[in-house]
C-alpha cells in the first residue's frame, strides 16, 4: 500500500460498479482486501476492462467506447468517482498503482 503497510487479500472476483451518471460497469480480477477502508480501483484494471481515463488538472473523466461513463474530481492525491451501492458506499477512488 502507499504506507508500505501490506494487507491480506480476502479473495478475487467480479464487481459491478453502478455510477450515479446512471451507467454500470463490471470489473473483472478486482482484489477483496477487508482492512482498506475505501473503496480503491487502479487505474490499470479500468484500462485492462476496456475503460479510457483522461485526467486533466482537478477532474477525471472516465469513458468506454467513447462513451461517457463518469466523471470525478481529485481528492486527497486520488480521483473520487460518486457510485450508488446497496451497500451504503457512495465512492470510490481510483489509484494508479498497488503492490499486493
Amino acid at each position: 500500500m502507499g504506507n508500505k503497510d501490506a494487507a491480506m487479500v480476502a479473495g478475487r472476483g467480479v464487481v459491478e460498479i453502478n455510477f450515479t451518471s446512471g451507467k454500470k460497469l463490471t470489473l473483472n480480477n478486482v482484489l477483496h482486501v477487508p482492512d482498506i477502508r475505501k473503496n480503491l480501483v487502479s487505474a490499470s484494471l479500468m484500462c485492462k476492462n476496456g475503460l479510457k481515463i483522461v485526467l486533466e488538472g482537478n477532474n477525471c473523466i472516465v469513458s468506454k467506447n467513447d462513451i461517457f461513463v463518469e466523471n470525478g474530481y481529485s481528492c486527497d492525491g486520488m480521483y473520487k468517482l460518486s457510485v450508488n451501492n446497496k451497500d451504503d458506499v457512495n465512492s470510490l477512488y481510483i489509484v494508479d498503482s498497488f503492490d499486493v
